[in-house]
Formats: structure tokens, sequence, C-alpha cells
């Protein structure tokens, strides 16, 4: 959470949108250290995603536990985009393919009065304690 707060610190002091990471490490699970650098990873393809396409001013990262599924959501205030006009470039097949990677579902909405959203979802451990990331 540390690196990722810091990214976001660096883009909103560089760039026209200001990012905001929401997360509580006490709710989150233990994560091992290669789905970490994966949901890092993830969000990066996203902020840039964003920057590039978006024309936000604002963006959002939630990172949540919600019973055995960690969430991340991702959304912006930009101009959005019609649902079946996405063009199905490297960057998204890169996000699924790192979802995939780490046994998260990615869902990508855009609804009508503008913005994206972006769902990842990822089960976790019953059993495991909730420690927040290492």
């Amino acid at each position: 959470l540390p690196t990722l707060q810091n990214m976001l610190n660096q883009l909103s002091q560089t760039s026209p949108v200001q990012f905001d990471l929401v997360a509580d490490a006490d709710d989150l699970p233990p994560l091992d250290k290669q789905t970490q650098f994966t949901l890092y990873a993830i969000c990066l393809e996203l902020c840039h995603n964003t920057l590039k396409h978006a024309g936000a001013t604002q963006a959002s990262i939630e990172l949540f536990r919600q019973g055995q599924t960690l969430q991340l959501l991702m959304s912006d205030n930009g101009r959005g985009f019609v649902p079946g006009q996405v063009h199905n470039g490297m960057g998204l097949k890169n996000l699924h393919d790192r979802a995939n990677s780490i046994g998260a579902s990615l869902k990508i909405f855009s609804p009508k009065e503008g913005g994206t959203l972006l769902q990842l979802r990822m089960p976790v451990e019953k059993e495991q304690p909730v420690l927040g990331f290492a």
C-alpha cells in the first residue's frame, strides 16, 4: 500500500488527474509478494490508461475485502466509452492476463453519464488472519 500510495501521489503532482487511494491495511488479507506485484502492475496500467484515454480530472482506487474476496475498484470521471467500441489493445489484454495470473476476474463498465469503472475480484483464503499488505 505505501508503494501504491507513493505512485498515486507522484501522478497527482505531475498530471492533470488527481488520483486517490482508499484502503484500510488492517482489513486486507495477507498476499504473497508476486500477487502484490501483480496488483501493483494492474494499478499502474489502469493509471496509464486513465492518463492516456479518459480525459479525466479525478480517479480513485479502492482496495477492500468483502467476505472471501479481495476487490479492487478503479473509477474515473472521464469521458467513458461506448460498450462494444473499446479496442482490445495490449493494455486491456495485459490487464486481463495479469488478473488471470492471480485467479482474479476483471470487468470494465462505462455508465451512461460518463466515466469508467473497473472491478477486479480475487478470491482469498477464509482461514487466513486479516493482516494487510506486507
